[in-house]
């Protein structure tokens, strides 16, 4: 099966034209011994139909950004533009913190832009899971859902 999914990380521009754009949005890897979720969140992205631009705050060479500076401006433009923020809250305690993703989940959750999942045993989301069901996001435990859901929030999309 072909995939119409364009996937843009955080080293190359932000396209300024499309009709659908998700943004990726949980804790990023800050080691190489630490996968990254994302890979699995475009799978699953692909599986459940979605054919759009997928904002991933990760660079293309997995590598930590050189410039922070510009990866925050890259991040903020992404969620500016961005119809919907797939929120996958997989936190722990030890190497995957989500203190950037806590506050972005906040600057987000008026927004009505947030699907949101943690898998069973995130660290210390809770609070997030209920504020995310006060705002009417959808909350999730599954991956797949969450591009289920992510599928279902963004529609056909807009040009």
């Amino acid at each position: 099966m072909q995939s119409n999914l364009q996937v843009v990380y955080s080293d190359q521009p932000i396209p300024t034209a499309f009709t659908k754009c998700v943004f990726l949005m949980g804790p990023s890897p800050r080691s190489n011994d630490v996968p990254s979720w994302r890979p699995d969140a475009i799978a699953a992205l692909e599986r459940a139909g979605y054919d759009g631009v997928v904002l991933v705050p990760e660079t293309s060479d997995g590598n930590k950004p050189e410039d922070y500076l510009k990866q925050e401006a890259w991040e903020q433009e992404g969620l500016d533009v961005c119809d919907v923020a797939f929120t996958w809250a997989a936190i722990n305690d030890s190497n995957m913190r989500g203190n950037s993703t806590r506050t972005e989940v906040g600057q987000l959750f008026r927004s009505g832009k947030i699907v949101f999942g943690a898998p069973d045993g995130a660290y210390k989301t809770e609070f997030m899971q209920k504020k995310a069901a006060r705002y009417d996001a959808p909350v999730t435990n599954s991956l797949d859902k969450l591009a289920e859901m992510t599928v279902a929030k963004i529609g056909k999309g807009a040009y």
